[in-house]
């Protein structure tokens, strides 16, 4: 199952009923957030081989509501450094075409699991052009620490 499935078989009113639950502070930003799930129900998926995980988190050993959601790589040999892939910058074609990772189908129900996706998704804007924005402004950012910290070093980012 892919996320495209899950978002494409649900209706809003769903999704924005169980996103205000898990998700409190998403309310007075909710007409953002319908604007995302329209526009993922409208752009064209892209190739991805990313499966989607959705770690439950826990707090002072007690479960929480919130969801710890990275990607990873099955292509990549399992000794690979970067298998484990944070996966908010990622293009939202790319994440319609991710595959839901089995520990998160058995850990959320199937509304949750889209709330928990678009929260990711939206964790550095509710557009992609401003999530591409604040990601040139971090790459940016580490080119100076680079320069700064780490010029006579050969470090590549």
């Amino acid at each position: 199952m892919k996320l495209k499935d899950l978002i494409y078989s649900t209706e809003w009113l769903s999704v924005q009923y169980i996103l205000i639950d898990l998700y409190p502070e998403v309310k007075e930003d909710i007409e953002s957030y319908r604007i995302v799930f329209i526009e993922l129900n409208t752009i064209q998926p892209k190739k991805s081989n990313i499966v989607l995980e959705m770690d439950r988190h826990w707090e002072d050993g007690e479960e929480t509501n919130f969801s710890n959601t990275y990607g990873h790589d099955p292509t990549l040999p399992d000794d690979s450094i970067s298998k484990g892939i944070a996966i908010e910058f990622r293009l939202w074609e790319e994440w319609l075409e991710n595959q839901i990772g089995m520990d998160a189908k058995e850990e959320w129900n199937e509304i949750e699991m889209i709330c928990h996706a678009i929260m990711e998704m939206t964790s550095d804007g509710l557009t992609q052009a401003e999530i591409q924005k604040n990601q040139k402004k971090m790459l940016g950012d580490l080119l100076q620490i680079k320069n700064v910290y780490f010029n006579e070093k050969n470090i590549d980012i």
